[in-house]
């Protein structure tokens, strides 16, 4: 998207941007269909070697078509002394450090308890204080240091939709990882088209970007809260594919605004960084909100050592796969376990997904939504 903006007129924006949609999208629809395939304890490792081939033709098709000065028209060489002091100054290393401090120790406690120690735990109780430590100080950091407000979209539900969709798959309905991928297309297709859909919408039919972004964020509120509804029981009814393409749709139209909508919200020379921000919270959002889902879900395994024996609750905890070797009692036990830790997952997310309606009136700015120049 970089070279996007920096490379294609503003009125042109709408349609690569579309195009990089797209490949998102195809990208989207065929990796989980292309994971459940070779998610197999032997053959997983091609998982990653299959990212080389993609990745050099990429590389060498960038190296033919970029034009031989882009990003080259500036003022002064790139290597100047006065450029390196601009960059370092532009970079924020404190505000580097007390956000990746706080986001690592943040992920390290909901990954950790309820697995290797418990939340009244000294260990825990450690790591919480440092993490707020650590975000306190980032937050006042930034009040002081920068004038520059920005504003980002939390990236919690999806991954944690793209994780823990397929493992209820697996695990509740028995289905192998390359069912569990297709049942999940619902859900990954429609966010990607979602997101060039409403570009197209914004463009084409001259909508502000607002009312879209809020429109996105009702359906996202609307299908997670329809997922959690869903019976706590080994069946997946038809409905079921419906909700994940509400959802989807909303976190699709999110993603897809947020980042088509800076060019025309900032200046030029502040895009690269505002997209930076969105595309790292995306992810920080995604890790946390798979942390949380984990921490979730370890905490209801936890209890079937009420019913199972150290050792099997242990493997268990380490691998949910293993309840196909438990005893058929113990697995519709553990069987209930785990979907009752699914409602609850999703009913967490359902309070991402009203955040993430309330950060999108952040957007909002005096006059018009779009000015007679941003078309």
């Amino acid at each position: 998207m970089l070279c996007v903006y920096q490379l294609v007129p503003k009125d042109r924006f709408a349609t690569f941007s579309s195009l990089v949609a797209v490949t998102i999208a195809l990208a989207t629809i065929t990796g989980p269909i292309i994971g459940g395939a070779l998610g197999h304890d032997k053959i997983w490792r091609w998982l990653f070697y299959l990212n080389l081939p993609p990745g050099a033709i990429v590389l060498l098709l960038a190296l033919v078509s970029m034009p031989p000065d882009f990003a080259q028209k500036r003022s002064e060489p790139i290597f100047s002394a006065k450029s390196w002091k601009y960059i370092l100054w532009r970079l924020d290393l404190p505000g580097i450090f007390l956000l990746l401090g706080g986001s690592l120790v943040l992920v390290t406690v909901l990954d950790e308890t309820n697995s290797h120690f418990s939340w009244s735990s000294a260990k825990a109780i450690a790591l919480i204080i440092v993490s707020a430590v650590l975000w306190i100080g980032f937050i006042v950091w930034e009040i002081l240091a920068s004038n520059e407000k920005t504003s980002f979209l939390v990236g919690v539900p999806y991954n944690s939709m793209i994780v823990y969709l397929p493992q209820r798959f697996q695990v509740l309905l028995g289905d192998s990882a390359l069912m569990a991928g297709a049942r999940l297309l619902g859900y990954s297709g429609v966010t990607a088209f979602s997101s060039t859909f409403a570009i197209i919408i914004s463009t084409r039919l001259r909508v502000p970007f607002l009312p879209i972004l809020i429109f996105g964020a009702m359906i996202s509120i609307a299908g997670t809260a329809l997922l959690s509804t869903l019976p706590l029981s080994n069946e997946w009814p038809a409905s079921g594919y419906g909700y994940e393409i509400m959802a989807g749709c909303g976190m699709g139209i999110a993603y897809g605004i947020s980042m088509f909508a800076l060019p025309y919200m900032l200046d030029l020379k502040d895009v690269q960084e505002a997209s930076g921000i969105i595309v790292q919270m995306r992810y920080l959002g995604s890790s946390v909100g798979v942390s949380i889902a984990s921490n979730i879900l370890n905490g209801r395994l936890k209890t079937t050592s009420n019913f199972l024996s150290n050792d099997a609750s242990e493997r268990l905890s380490h691998n949910v796969g293993y309840i196909s070797k438990l005893a058929l009692e113990d697995q519709h036990r553990v069987q209930e376990n785990l979907a009752e830790s699914y409602r609850i997952q999703f009913q967490v997310l359902i309070g991402f997904a009203v955040a993430q309606l309330a950060v999108s009136f952040l957007l909002i700015r005096r006059g018009a939504q779009i000015r007679p120049s941003e078309t």
